[in-house]
């Protein structure tokens, strides 16, 4: 049977009274038993006294509680990482419509400057169409004539040799004038 208490003290002041020494201070100081005293001495861990099942019962809801505060921790880490996904999304977002806007306000200007030379060449056609030869007295080439209507366009159906034709008001619309190569001036005319 293994010495305790006083009589393992006594056997321990005996062999090594170094050890007895720091045991019965620490005794002293934290009011423990012989056997953790020596323990402790020797810079082992004390023997755990048997736990009861109040203490279990206390720990498993002391763990349960911290289990819990965990699950809330952790519901609202994801939370977070699921509205950072978001956030990465619409930033994403925020930077493709930054590069469309640039893109659309690059095309703007281009069709600003198509807008612009467009008008200048429809103002300088204006007076070709004014005072060409094959414009009669409404404004219909009688120089060129298409065999298909086209939408949006003011024609004049005309028969000629039996075949449908079709003439395109050029006063209306000057900008055709421009590419003419059979124009001729009224003014050159014999």
């Amino acid at each position: 049977m293994p010495l305790r208490g006083p009589q393992l003290a006594y056997y321990l002041k005996k062999r090594n009274p170094e050890l007895y020494q720091k045991a019965r201070e620490v005794k002293e100081k934290y009011g423990v038993t012989w056997n953790i005293a020596i323990a402790i001495a020797k810079g082992e861990a004390p023997p755990l006294p048997p736990l009861k099942t109040e203490d279990l019962s206390k720990r498993v809801e002391e763990i349960t509680s911290a289990i819990s505060e965990l699950r809330e921790k952790v519901s609202r880490v994801e939370s977070t990482l699921t509205l950072l996904e978001e956030l990465k999304s619409v930033a994403q977002s925020l930077r493709i419509y930054e590069e469309l806007k640039s893109v659309l306000e690059e095309l703007s200007k281009r069709i600003s400057r198509i807008e612009s030379e467009l008008t200048l060449l429809e103002l300088s056609s204006r007076d070709k169409a004014a005072t060409c030869r094959w414009i009669d007295e409404s404004g219909y080439c009688t120089k060129w004539a298409l065999r298909e209507v086209l939408p949006g366009w003011r024609i004049r159906e005309e028969t000629i040799r039996g075949v449908k034709i079709y003439r395109i008001n050029v006063k209306e619309h000057p900008i055709l004038c421009l590419g003419c190569l059979s124009y001729i001036s009224r003014e050159r005319v014999p």
